[in-house]
């Protein structure tokens, strides 16, 4: 019986130990978690930021569409578009819920 018991100690720590390694949040650090999910502006344009890092932009109006990662830091969220080199930094703040990117006014979906 006590090696059971051991044995289920054993299986117990390994548990615990392989939750530490892997971990069981998918928090990042470098993005803003308030900003997750699809964002829309009163002309069309539309952008969603996932979870993972990446981003999808729709432009309704002007037929465009972009996608690429994203991250923030500090009151800025920088846009890395696929296919193009360099990254663009944009201001972003919350007023009355709504998101205000880079001047332009979004309505979380």
């Amino acid at each position: 019986m006590a090696n059971k018991k051991s044995w289920l100690g054993m299986l117990v720590m390994v548990l615990v130990f392989g939750m530490m390694i892997v971990g069981c949040d998918d928090d990042n650090p470098n993005l803003d978690s308030a900003l997750f999910g699809t964002w829309e502006h009163a002309d069309g344009r539309v952008i969603t930021f996932n979870r993972d890092g990446t981003f999808t932009f729709l432009n309704v109006e002007d037929n465009m569409s972009a996608s690429g990662t994203w991250s923030t830091s500090n009151g800025i969220v920088y846009i890395n578009y696929s296919g193009m080199e360099g990254v663009a930094p944009f201001s972003y703040t919350f007023i009355n819920g709504d998101l205000v990117l880079g001047g332009a006014t979004y309505v979380k979906k």
